[in-house]
């Protein structure tokens, strides 16, 4: 997807005229993708129904796929730690309406129940808290359509860049 009108625009003085919903979907769709860093070598994912609800978490699915599973066709644990990153980013860009979202200082991800190969799985992104310096999201992937937890998750993000 190319940027709208709406996110070229998109600068600290203008970052109002973003909505939380359009800056997460540019940045999962085109913010960690702009570099030949690991998020382009690790390959695109197709993250689908990417809503912003109104109790504001960030919501999006993904289809558990032969290219994300481990040996025993379910969802990888290196996959579900890499939504914890790159959903609990989005969820801070949108709270801040801002694609800078810092660097991480903290990613912990707790497994529960595999996710099988063919199922869908549900990822919802809260922001706990954006600080001066800090913002901690909780990240839940749940089997899609059911309360049945796969994994929940912890992200920290350092939001201050200096010079040291």
């Amino acid at each position: 997807s190319k940027p709208t009108k709406a996110m070229s625009r998109h600068n600290k003085k203008d970052k109002h005229s973003v909505t939380p919903l359009e800056c997460a979907t540019f940045f999962l769709r085109n913010v960690v993708l702009e570099e030949e860093t690991f998020d382009v070598h690790a390959g695109v994912i197709e993250l689908q129904n990417i809503t912003l609800r109104p109790d504001g978490c960030l919501s999006c699915v993904l289809p558990v796929t032969e290219r994300f599973a481990n040996r025993n066709r379910t969802l990888h644990g290196g996959m579900i730690a890499y939504l914890n990153d790159v959903v609990g980013s989005a969820a801070i860009a949108a709270a801040k309406r801002d694609f800078n979202t810092g660097v991480s200082v903290e990613i912990n991800s707790t497994y529960c129940r595999p996710a099988p190969m063919g199922s869908k799985v549900e990822i919802v992104a809260k922001v706990i808290k954006i600080g001066k310096t800090l913002a901690t999201v909780q990240v839940d992937l749940k089997l899609l359509g059911t309360e049945k937890i796969v994994a929940t998750g912890r992200h920290v993000k350092f939001l201050k860049t200096s010079a040291m």
